[in-house]
């Protein structure tokens, strides 16, 4: 039996919200489909992203640390995949997401530490790794006093965009 799933556990599953060209749900390669995984320390979760460029920090990953993620990317025009082929085409069938902003949220199911956040981008798919929040105890091993810290050291930090 698998030590992180126990009898009479709710499920989690995420809420999706796709935004942008995303949202037009035509068939093709299915475009913000995700994995969430868990384990003790960390959280895993893998995106789809079919057609959507890593060039010049056109994908952008944002996690709040509430474990809020917002994902944000390019699809390009057809011209660009094309590159320097000669003609005009005009697409007789369209199944994939159009070209524009591809924006796609979702939530982790607990709280996360941001900065420890290592992205990876290939072949459509992001895929990332962020740690759990860890709770500061309330006795500090440092200096032995038994109050809490007045102040996180991450409370109120803005945290950064990932470029990939």
């Amino acid at each position: 039996m698998d030590a992180l799933k126990h009898p009479g556990a709710p499920e989690f599953k995420p809420t999706v919200a796709i935004t942008g060209t995303a949202s037009e749900g035509r068939a093709g390669p299915q475009l913000g489909s995700v994995d969430i995984g868990v384990s003790h320390e960390a959280y895993l979760f893998r995106v789809t992203l079919p057609g959507v460029r890593k060039n010049h920090g056109d994908v952008k990953c944002r996690i709040q640390r509430d474990g809020s993620v917002q994902i944000q990317g390019v699809r390009p025009p057809t011209s660009d995949f094309l590159g320097s082929f000669p003609g005009e085409f005009m697409l007789k069938v369209e199944e994939l997401c159009p070209s524009g902003t591809v924006r796609i949220g979702f939530k982790l199911p607990g709280p996360v530490e941001p900065r420890l956040f290592v992205p990876t981008y290939r072949d459509g798919i992001l895929e990332g790794v962020v740690m759990k929040c860890r709770m500061p105890s309330a006795a500090s091993p440092l200096d032995g006093s038994s109050k809490p810290s007045d102040a996180s050291p991450l409370a109120g930090s803005s945290q950064p965009d990932f470029k990939l």
